[in-house]
């Protein structure tokens, strides 16, 4: 049935392998030796190659081009970002979130280590041979800002492990506690909120945060109410009413469905579309109902906290707010 696919899973694997042996080797020859082909690594990074296996030897190379040669991947970055047509910081940050997105095809442990390392290295310091997470950038460029938090956000909802001990690293540089350098975090994150324009990304933003609930954590708790106010905003972008039943229904939602048969006058669906698809369909943004997880993270609060506890914590919230979240939850 795939029998006309394996060479190129084969071609791609193979050929990935010489390459990324060559960088262990030596890195600065190697990029130079196989520069033709790194291109291809990179594109097939960013448009999510379909074969885990195909993606495991191309995040490894990217790994290697960034712990081992850095000037080079700078460079790379730049001739990509034209490419895409992107500016090379945006580049970069959908380069990460497709990297922690598909962390799951890297099933050997010294490429998992690799990537770990690889994106460490991406974290504040004083090289600016390459963009890294900067609260200054962030600032000053929203669009940065916005991709930066729907990494974190893609972090803390598919690889809590690793955000933990990204929390822990980063809270001995900041000397700091490492809940209160969450709490830190997550005061920047609703603050920041506005900077996320994307639906998407917005909705990212709220599943990732709730699943910090429920929590008996005092810094978590202290920011209950704005948990529930971006989750609130999100509800309005991924919500659509059911004129006739007067329910609400997320619009973001995918399921596996049989393809369509199109027309003579219709274009069918290209690859790169198909392989969207497939991504979506591994994706929480496109497979976590935003209204039944918040209804059901609120559950598990009030049964942690209690009915007195949690209508304590409620009142926090602004009424307006409540009314809005109780019009979405209605039903449930």
């Amino acid at each position: 049935m795939f029998q006309a696919l394996l060479p190129a899973v084969f071609r791609g694997v193979i050929e990935g392998e010489v390459v990324e042996i060559a960088l262990k080797v030596s890195p600065v020859l190697a990029s130079h030796m196989f520069q033709a082909l790194l291109p291809a690594v990179f594109r097939g990074v960013i448009e999510g190659e379909r074969y885990p296996v195909v993606m495991s030897t191309y995040l490894g190379i990217i790994g290697r081009l960034l712990l081992q040669n850095s000037s080079f991947f700078s460079s790379l970055l730049t001739q990509m970002a034209m490419e895409f047509n992107q500016e090379p910081e945006q580049l970069l940050g959908n380069l990460m979130e497709m990297w922690v997105d598909r962390m799951d095809n890297i099933t050997q442990p010294e490429r998992r280590k690799l990537s770990s390392l690889a994106l460490l290295s991406l974290l504040p310091s004083d090289n600016t041979s390459v963009p890294h997470l900067n609260t200054t950038l962030g600032v000053r460029y929203p669009v940065v800002m916005s991709t930066y938090l729907g990494i974190i956000g893609r972090l803390l909802l598919q690889n809590s492990s690793f955000f933990s001990s990204l929390l822990t690293q980063m809270a001995m540089e900041f000397n700091q506690e490492p809940e209160q350098l969450l709490g830190n975090l997550m005061e920047m994150w609703v603050d920041r909120m506005d900077n996320i324009t994307q639906p998407e990304r917005r909705k990212l933003s709220s599943l990732a945060l709730l699943s910090l609930l429920p929590s008996d954590n005092t810094v978590v708790q202290e920011k209950f109410c704005g948990i529930v106010n971006i989750c609130v905003e999100s509800l309005h972008d991924v919500m659509t009413e059911d004129p006739e039943t007067g329910t609400f229904k997320d619009c973001m939602l995918v399921s596996e469905v049989e393809e369509p048969k199109f027309s003579d006058d219709e274009e069918p669906p290209t690859e790169q579309d198909k392989r969207r698809k497939l991504l979506a369909l591994e994706d929480p943004v496109h497979t976590v109902s935003l209204q039944q997880c918040v209804y059901e993270k609120l559950k598990l609060q009030q049964g942690m906290m209690g009915d007195q506890g949690f209508q304590a914590l409620m009142e926090t919230v602004d009424t307006e707010i409540i009314h809005q979240l109780q019009e979405f939850l209605h039903g449930l």
